[in-house]
């Protein structure tokens, strides 16, 4: 774009003529990164990483360099986290970075170029690969995809994994995760939903897709954060699976209409089978007839902890407003250091001074 020539083009486009000539990455009306001539590699290897990097920034990836750093990643269990392994700033990450990022708001994206994190992550890693999480992710197996996967590839591949195995249960979610069908299947969980149990409860609900055509959401719902709604739904123990018929599904709004639930006991054999019977009417609802709102009224809304919901409105800030929030933050705690020091600056002053008048005492007087 020459900016002498285009002044109309040119007044939207952030920086000065200074900082030309210069590479700039756009995503619609928003400058995602600016590329310096003069300062930065220009060749084809330079502008690849360079866009690798924009895309990153655009997309609020998360690089991990230690294996410290995958734990608290991997325990973001209430979206999808895909994790791209291989060379950093290469095309496959830009690939992966666009992809995981146009298809959905709720994939977590990370990316690392250690083997080491990689390896932690998933032992038989063979980069370039993309692993993608979506139960619990301690111990979790990961769906994985190696080798150099086409942009096509990659987007089918994570569009077909781009929902949370056993989700948890909010008043925010409902409608995702027990609003689509008529039925609908919960795990009672302490925190977190167990791998090996979410499987189970997952594969149950394929196997009676494929012996019925009758589909069955799954996901999970926490005993101590919804204890009043698991009241409402007769479940008291963690490891039952709740089975709920919404029986006005496609006559009423979500919400609107009531409900039947039954509650399979813990340990239970042949999941498919006992989920099958209270289909089928074969055993009595615990609860029968309930108000779907209420339902929905006594859950309670998933909110990020406060220090997650901090960092990420900083995130959403522009580069220029960060680094104004970073020098206030710093002045201010100077400002806020400074009363705490003067006492001890004080002390330190006059240890200084009496040990200067106490040699000064010691020295003889000339006769």
């Amino acid at each position: 774009i020459n900016l002498g020539r285009d002044k109309g083009l040119a007044s939207r486009l952030q920086g000065s003529k200074d900082g030309l000539p210069s590479v700039a990455m756009w995503d619609g009306e928003l400058e995602v990164r600016r590329l310096r001539w003069e300062f930065h590699d220009i060749s084809v290897d330079g502008l690849i990483k360079f866009i690798a990097q924009a895309a990153a920034e655009r997309y609020k990836a998360t690089f991990m360099t230690e294996t410290h750093d995958l734990k608290p990643w991997l325990s973001r269990t209430n979206k999808v986290r895909a994790l791209f392994v291989g060379k950093s700033g290469s095309k496959e990450q830009i690939s992966f970075t666009v992809a995981a990022g146009g298809i959905s708001s709720d994939i977590e994206i990370g990316i690392t170029s250690k083997m080491s994190v990689g390896q932690t992550a998933y032992s038989q890693v063979k980069p370039p690969a993309v692993l993608i999480f979506r139960g619990e992710g301690h111990g979790e197996t990961p769906v994985v995809a190696s080798g150099k996967l086409k942009h096509e590839e990659m987007v089918k591949f994570l569009k077909a994994n781009k929902r949370v195995l056993c989700p948890s249960l909010s008043r925010d979610n409902y409608g995702v995760v027990c609003g689509g069908h008529k039925w609908c299947a919960l795990l009672v969980v302490d925190s977190l939903a167990s791998s090996v149990q979410a499987a189970s409860l997952v594969a149950a609900a394929e196997l009676l897709y494929k012996s019925s055509d009758v589909v069955v959401q799954v996901g999970s719902i926490s005993l101590s954060s919804q204890s009043k709604a698991l009241l409402s739904l007769g479940a008291s123990s963690v490891g039952e699976i709740l089975v709920i018929r919404r029986q006005d599904h496609e006559l009423k709004s979500l919400g609107e209409g009531s409900f039947d639930a039954w509650a399979i006991p813990v340990g239970q054999a042949n999941l498919a089978d006992r989920i099958s019977s209270a289909i089928e009417g074969k055993l009595r609802p615990k609860v029968a007839g309930t108000s779907e709102g209420a339902l929905v009224s006594n859950l309670v809304v998933f909110r990020e902890p406060l220090f997650t919901r901090v960092l990420e409105s900083i995130d959403d800030l522009s580069v220029e407003k960060q680094i104004i929030l970073y020098i206030v933050g710093i002045v201010i705690f100077f400002l806020t250091l400074c009363p705490c020091l003067k006492p001890l600056l004080q002390a330190a002053t006059m240890s200084l001074d009496g040990g200067y008048i106490d040699r000064s005492r010691d020295v003889p007087e000339e006769e």
